[in-house]
């Protein structure tokens, strides 16, 4: 409880008032005897007043001495300084002062770039709660992928703009044959752990990834000459190897640390708790040095933006608006190996229920998909229904989830809506990817996701069709299978990158005339930053992520 709080209801402010000190010991719920060690505690700390007086039936004067909101900021700004985030959000909330520009102004101060007394500057942003997974092999969401970019590096680094990697964590690399390749490691780099990089680092690292890399290629043999040096045979020539080690999957860990919290990024692991996530400047970093010292990510369950904010600020209130286009797209995938479905008919019919525009958000100005690639169209043969409702027995659609309510929920009882109104039934079910993932093909009739493609958007379609196990590809027959797979292998030993993305392209338009892949929707990101000092020099990355690494005051 919150004693000086509790008063405020009862008295009023700044005013004189009798009472006693059993009233008091009611409204704290508490012994007489504890009351009046709350109240010279109060007293002490210049709250209240409190005048006794000797003799009976003269009852003490109480004064509240702040105004209740004064009186707030005092909890508030106790709370804050001994870590209690949430409770000190959940103080303003239960005093309907969330959206008070005066708390406001209280939150404003303690978010975005903060110089510390001892000359330090701690960018520090409210977030949502989730389990981070710092691994980079293993993380899942958008949100894993871009912590484990901070504390992380790769062999090479993609320049999307000359669409080529470049040396990041290697001094210098050479092939003659696209199968065999000549590492040179950087020196003086160092892990979190103040472990030095060495050759080990980057076989051990590629080993674990080979779960990622299988996809595209296979080691024959990596040796380690010593330190600063390893040769790798590939099993047969692989011109994108460069490109295929600029994906944060294959960072490089320190020998054994699988948890991903060691590695040798700008900043490095320090805290996680219920309240935040900490992140210091790594001193030993190889590049050049991030301007702020540290990062903190307070958890809050408001979905108040302050700062940054995901949705619109007051009209009155001045800030900029950025807009963040996303490669990839949602997606509803109909299997055409087994059951109904299997029949062409039956699959088109479906395909042909689907609109596109159905699954829109209009309020974050999303747009139909007609490729993968935002705003490019491929065009595809028209689907007609061919089957009525009454033939069709009840189907099953498995819709994706990538962490605790982040899924495809919505998108599924859209089309499951579609289906009902056809005349057809069917149930939904969960499909939670951070599982062991099954042949979705011998479990259900539809598949309900959605897939970002990263910076490389070449290397991202080559993984989403040669994976090991895709909820895309396993709702494809083995003919157009092996296809996709023999087309795959062509673009991955193709010299040009507009040949690979034609033939990557045409891989697309195979499954969209197959009726096996229907696009649903591009999603883009919009951010609102407030034009307050704190936030002035914020800077992201093409993903509409923050980049902390070009932040400064």
């Amino acid at each position: 409880m919150h004693y000086e709080l509790a008063l405020y209801s009862h008295f009023p402010e700044q005013q004189p008032t009798y009472t006693s000190i059993e009233e008091l010991a009611a409204i704290w719920s508490c012994s007489t005897r504890y009351a009046k060690t709350i109240i010279q505690r109060l007293a002490n700390e210049k709250a209240v007043s409190w005048e006794a007086f000797r003799g009976r039936g003269k009852k003490p004067i109480l004064t509240l001495k702040r105004t209740k909101l004064e009186a707030i900021h005092h909890v508030f700004d106790s709370l804050w300084q001994q870590e209690h985030f949430h409770e000190a959000y959940t103080l303003l909330m239960s005093q309907q002062l969330l959206h008070h520009p005066v708390a406001e102004k209280w939150l404003m101060d303690r978010y975005g770039v903060q110089q510390l007394p001892t000359n330090e500057h701690i960018f520090r942003q409210p977030f949502y709660k989730v389990d981070v997974n710092f691994d980079p092999l293993n993380g899942l969401s958008r949100h894993d992928r871009h912590f484990a970019k901070q504390l992380h590096e790769t062999l090479f680094s993609y320049n999307p703009a000359s669409k080529t990697a470049e040396a990041n964590l290697l001094f210098h690399y050479e092939t003659e044959d696209n199968r065999t390749w000549r590492f040179i490691v950087r020196k003086g780099v160092y892990f979190h752990n103040n472990q030095q990089l060495t050759a080990h680092d980057i076989k051990w690292s590629l080993e674990r990834a080979a779960s990622f890399t299988d996809s595209f290629f296979t080691y024959e043999q990596i040796d380690v000459l010593h330190d600063y040096e390893c040769i790798i045979t590939l099993t047969k020539a692989f011109p994108l190897l460069p490109r295929c080690l600029a994906s944060y999957r294959t960072a490089i860990l320190p020998r054994f640390q699988e948890q991903g919290k060691i590695g040798c990024g700008p900043f490095k692991f320090v805290t996680e708790t219920d309240e935040k996530l900490r992140l210091n400047v790594f001193p030993n970093y190889f590049k050049q040095r991030p301007w702020i010292d540290g990062i903190e990510i307070l958890y809050t369950d408001s979905d108040a933006g302050f700062g940054i904010s995901f949705t619109p600020f007051h009209e009155a209130t001045p800030s900029t608006e950025l807009v963040f286009n996303e490669d990839g797209a949602d997606f509803i995938s109909l299997n055409m190996r087994t059951g109904p479905l299997a029949d062409p008919l039956y699959r088109e019919t479906i395909y042909a229920l689907i609109d596109e525009h159905e699954y829109l958000i209009k309020e974050r100005r999303e747009i139909p998909a007609y490729s993968w690639e935002y705003g490019k169209i491929l065009k595809t043969k028209a689907a007609k229904v061919r089957i009525p409702a009454e033939q069709f027995p009840p189907l099953k659609i498995g819709f994706q989830q990538i962490r605790d309510g982040v899924n495809h929920e919505r998108e599924a009882r859209i089309f499951q809506k579609v289906l009902e109104n056809y005349g057809i039934e069917s149930t939904l079910e969960l499909v939670d990817l951070r599982l062991p993932l099954t042949d979705v093909s011998f479990c259900y009739d539809v598949f309900v996701g959605g897939y970002a493609l990263g910076p490389d958007v070449l290397l991202a379609l080559i993984a989403l069709y040669t994976g090991s196990s895709t909820t895309i590809l396993d709702m494809a027959t083995d003919e157009l299978q092996e296809m996709i797979t023999e087309l795959s292998e062509k673009v991955a030993h193709q010299d040009e990158t507009n040949e690979m993305m034609d033939s990557i392209c045409s891989i697309e338009a195979e499954l969209r005339n197959a009726y096996c892949l229907k696009l649903l929707n591009h999603r883009s990101h919009r951010q609102y930053i407030r034009r307050n000092l704190h936030y002035e020099n914020i800077q992201f990355d093409s993903h509409g992520r923050i980049d902390y690494k070009r932040i400064w005051m």
